[in-house]
């Protein structure tokens, strides 16, 4: 039986928390200078989320405007985040390669799907919207948006048929993220407190 990448994800995640959280030495210190890039990571993940209608539409207006994968480096943050609050050193390049031997097959997996739905259109888009940095032309750098040519820009919480869905946020369990992440800083915390 073959693993989708979604369900290799989600054991691995399990596999490695249960060692993360033994041998985390958390403080308050490293607790907030780990909330400090997840709650980026997660404000990233809910917009995002309110903006994909999965193999319907193309997203390219909110963050899909500015990123490919919004919610790959949203995800990345949370964990990394994590991975700060816990204080053990050891656990940041194994999460780093692990991140990326998933996720990078994820978003070429994602790109080759969406090719064959969405065509030019997608082609296009790719072409013009960077995978998980914000850039503009050539090799500079900057946070405007650059949809494909002739799609509008809108305003960041803009709301409608082109803006943030709060039906498309439930719809795509936009709120597991802040529900896993604070379970994580929950555990990490009460370790803190009483395993000092």
């Amino acid at each position: 039986m073959k693993l989708t990448l979604r369900t290799q994800r989600l054991r691995l995640t399990w596999l490695l928390a249960l060692p993360f959280l033994l041998f985390a030495r958390p403080t308050s210190v490293l607790i907030l200078a780990g909330f400090s890039f997840a709650l980026p990571g997660l404000l990233l993940r809910v917009w995002a989320s309110g903006y994909v209608d999965k193999d319907r539409t193309l997203a390219v207006h909110g963050p899909y405007a500015h990123l490919r994968h919004p919610l790959y480096l949203g995800s990345f943050l949370v964990g990394f985040g994590l991975v700060v609050a816990g204080g053990v050193w050891v656990f940041f390049p194994v999460y780093v390669v692990l991140f990326l031997w998933i996720y990078l097959r994820a978003a070429q997996a994602e790109e080759e799907g969406l090719a064959l739905l969405f065509g030019d259109a997608f082609r296009e888009y790719r072409w013009r919207v960077p995978t998980v940095f914000p850039r503009g032309g050539g090799s500079e750098r900057r946070l405007s948006p650059v949809p494909p040519e002739g799609v509008p820009v809108h305003t960041p919480l803009s709301w409608g048929p082109d803006g943030f869905r709060f039906r498309l946020f439930v719809q795509n369990r936009g709120w597991e993220a802040p529900l896993g992440t604070l379970v994580g800083f929950g555990l990490l915390w009460l370790k803190m407190v009483f395993f000092p």
